[in-house]
């Protein structure tokens, strides 16, 4: 342009006008004291970009409204004056600075009834002063001769709260998050910072988050936890989430810092100066406190790059970080820590491709799921989110588990991926060959490369080979089936190999398995039995597999075993159908088809589900009762309102069978209890009385330790002679919401023209 100017003969001289950039030290209090922000290159960072109008939801345990270093952060939404009236149209009334999803009192919460209010203000410490801890980090007012300098130079804030006013340090912890992240999303903020978690995923919560970053466009910062080990932390762990680790003052990984293959990035976590309840101030630990850093820098980020996704956003921050902390980190966390540490300086002046692969599929040469002994082809999607790649893109696949799966087909060239575009490998896959001997549940992990030039990048897929248990995860039930016949848990006595029964993040499960048969001597168990040890009375025939889409429902796990004794007296054919879609989305249906293939009859035959709820915490204050109205027991909690009911409804038989259970065999009144063990003539007593006992728990007003069993029967069953018996597992917020699950569960099971449906 300027050579155009001085073509024309008019100009004498042509220079551009450059935008000078502010050189300053701010003058808040504490600012010498946040090693980290120089550490991050923010102040280089502010020099680029402010975060102007970028709204950062901190949805926590609420935050100190007043604190004058958030005070003038504080994101009031000027379509809700505070009137009365519920102006936007949104359902909440006069919520011009966030909203408060829990109250004052978790004793006092009630479920069905409650309302939030529009004060997202915690007035205690304890927990109560992490929001504010939170918060400072992403966004405290900078320059302003007070305290700390937050990260998102001008970006505003706006709280959600989630912890009770009464909650102390270790009380409780984050209720109704999931809400205040929805809430976050569709009232201004961009970018949602969410700093806690815990080890239970859920496809729900899965397809919510989705939502949020792919169609309401959010960008979901979290914190990858502190247990100092690789175990997945939700909601840090889903699919786009930005992952943030923990680093120190000399980029060293903090002592407590969780790593792991879903990590996406670190930041610095060890002794961050930050804002705290009652208008003071703190230093603290935590990766708490590293992914609102990396929040605040995303809000700086986009202010330069007002067009970019929120994919492309944390794309941009992870790739531009700094992998030269890697140098003081022991190897063996090599690429555990994600991309680097976050440098936001570069993530403003950087151009690089980022290329992520999705949609992984391992198959064998038939298009089915490949097996032990066979080869396997490894196809999926890469979508490259910023700047074109070269021609000379080169993708790379590495076995981890050498043992378990080899690659024989390592590299593929894809070529030019420009920014924005995906390509799918179908027809140009990595090629492997599961070992003939692999181990049932065996995870096997591959490390992809890419290189590009100055561009590398990685990335960790993991495969569940030849597995003897599937996670049911397709609606607001997350369960295992085994294939020994097990509900929850493969191995029942160690808790492992599942993941319970998981509803809303609420693990509710200690034991589930199957007790069958005709008299004391002809039981059939999968489940707890004398001197601490588990029975196992049956034999795998058929493995499990897992079809998606399943035939009658979303997705669907079956297989089959026997009883061990020689000669067999019944084989077991199991399905269990899930379906994502509402009304049936808070339930799991499972399907036994009972075979009787001995010579003999088996006369006063009764099929149950033996279950150990521990649906209040620690499980010592539940109540089990019968419900006649719909064939199906359950359990509550007996003074925890804010924990889930569940149950189980007999779907089909001759008649319902419910047995509760007091655990302790010392509460007056009981016949037995389960902690001195549980006999072949106790089970056979729970299966065989009817309605033999219809409620558990209910000797004192806290609860107690409780069990229950439900099934149908007596059958007779001819040489030869199958039945079908069918179950609902269920789990809803109350009981109104519980029967409902249970009266739609019939609903399912009518339509699939069950045998003897009750």
């Amino acid at each position: 342009f300027i050579n155009k100017l001085y073509a024309t003969g008019m100009y004498e001289l042509v220079e551009p006008l450059y935008q000078d950039k502010f050189h300053f030290t701010p003058n808040d209090e504490y600012y010498s004291s946040q090693y980290y922000l120089n550490k991050i290159l923010a102040p280089q960072a502010w020099e680029l970009a402010d975060g102007q109008d970028v709204i950062i939801g901190i949805v926590d345990s609420g935050g100190d409204m007043d604190h004058p270093d958030l005070v003038d952060k504080i994101y009031v939404d000027p379509a809700e004056p505070i009137d009365g009236i519920d102006n936007d149209g949104d359902g909440y009334i006069d919520n011009n600075k966030g909203w408060d999803f829990i109250g004052a009192d978790t004793l006092n919460l009630n479920l069905p009834d409650f309302k939030g209010d529009n004060n997202p203000n915690n007035p205690n410490g304890g927990i109560s002063s992490h929001g504010t801890e939170v918060a400072g980090c992403a966004a405290a007012s900078v320059n302003n001769n007070e305290g700390i300098a937050g990260v998102g130079y001008k970006a505003k804030v706006l709280f959600t709260k989630h912890a009770a006013d009464n909650q102390g340090t270790n009380k409780g912890g984050i209720y109704f998050g999931y809400s205040g992240l929805l809430y976050a999303a569709t009232h201004g903020a961009r970018v949602i910072n969410l700093s806690w978690g815990g080890p239970y995923g859920s496809e729900i919560v899965q397809q919510l988050i989705t939502y949020v970053a792919i169609d309401l466009g959010c960008l979901i910062v979290a914190s990858a936890g502190n247990d100092a080990n690789d175990d997945e932390t939700y909601p840090a762990a889903y699919d786009h989430v930005l992952s943030v680790a923990a680093t120190d003052a000399e980029d060293a990984v903090a002592d407590f810092s969780s790593f792991g293959n879903t990590v996406d990035i670190s930041a610095p976590g060890v002794s961050i100066k930050t804002s705290a309840f009652n208008n003071a101030y703190a230093t603290v630990d935590g990766t708490s406190f590293s992914a609102p850093i990396v929040a605040g820098a995303a809000a700086l980020v986009w202010s330069a790059f007002p067009d970019y996704t929120a994919t492309q956003i944390g794309e941009l921050l992870r790739v531009s970080a700094d992998e030269t902390f890697y140098n003081r980190i022991p190897n063996i966390l090599n690429k555990k820590l994600g991309k680097g540490r976050l440098d936001i300086q570069k993530a403003l002046t950087t151009t690089s491709p980022a290329v992520r692969a999705s949609n992984p599929k391992l198959v064998n040469v038939n298009g089915t799921v490949a097996e032990p002994g066979q080869n396997a082809f490894l196809s999926m999607d890469f979508t490259n989110y910023l700047s074109s790649t070269s021609g000379g893109l080169e993708i790379t696949i590495k076995s981890l588990s050498t043992s378990a799966i080899s690659v024989t087909k390592t590299t593929i060239n894809p070529g030019v991926i420009d920014g924005g575009a995906t390509i799918n490998t179908k027809f140009n896959p990595f090629e492997l060959r599961i070992s003939p001997g692999v181990g049932a549940n065996t995870r096997a992990n591959i490390l992809i490369t890419y290189s590009d030039g100055t561009y590398t990048d990685y990335q960790y897929l993991t495969f569940l080979l030849n597995p003897s248990f599937i996670d049911v995860n397709q609606n607001g039930i997350l369960t295992t089936i085994a294939s020994n016949g097990r509900i929850g848990y493969e191995n029942s006595d160690d808790g492992t190999n599942g993941v319970g029964f998981i509803y809303n993040e609420s693990p509710l499960l200690y034991e589930m398995g199957i007790i069958a048969g005709t008299a004391t001597n002809k039981i059939f168990n999968n489940v707890r039995g004398i001197d601490g040890n588990f029975d196992q009375d049956f034999t795998v025939v058929n493995k499990i597999k897992e079809i998606t889409p399943g035939e009658r429902s979303s997705s669907e796990t079956f297989g089959s075993f026997v009883n061990n004794a020689s000669p067999a007296s019944i084989s077991v054919n199991y399905r269990s159908l899930a379906w994502r879609e509402a009304p049936y989305d808070n339930f799991i249906i499972l399907e036994y088809k009972i075979r009787n293939v001995s010579a003999n009859p088996l006369n006063g035959f009764n099929f149950t589900l033996f279950s150990d709820w521990d649906i209040s915490y620690g499980g010592r204050e539940d109540i089990a009762r019968w419900d006649a109205e719909t064939n199906m027991g359950y359990i509550y909690p007996a003074i925890e309102s804010t924990r889930p009911h569940a149950g189980i409804r007999v779907l089909t038989g001759t008649s319902p069978i419910h047995y509760a259970i007091d655990n302790n065999e010392q509460t007056p009144g009981v016949p037995f209890g389960l902690y001195d063990g549980f006999t072949d003539t106790e089970k056979f007593t729970t299966i065989s009385s009817g309605i033999g006992r219809a409620e558990a728990g209910t000797s004192g007003a806290s609860g107690a330790d409780v069990s229950h069993v439900v099934g149908s029967g007596p059958y007779n069953l001819a040489p030869d002679q199958e039945i079908t018996v069918a179950f609902a597992l269920l789990a809803a917020n109350n009981l109104t919401d519980l029967k409902a699950a249970a009266a739609q569960a019939d609903t399912a099971a009518m339509r699939m023209d069950f045998d003897n449906v009750i």
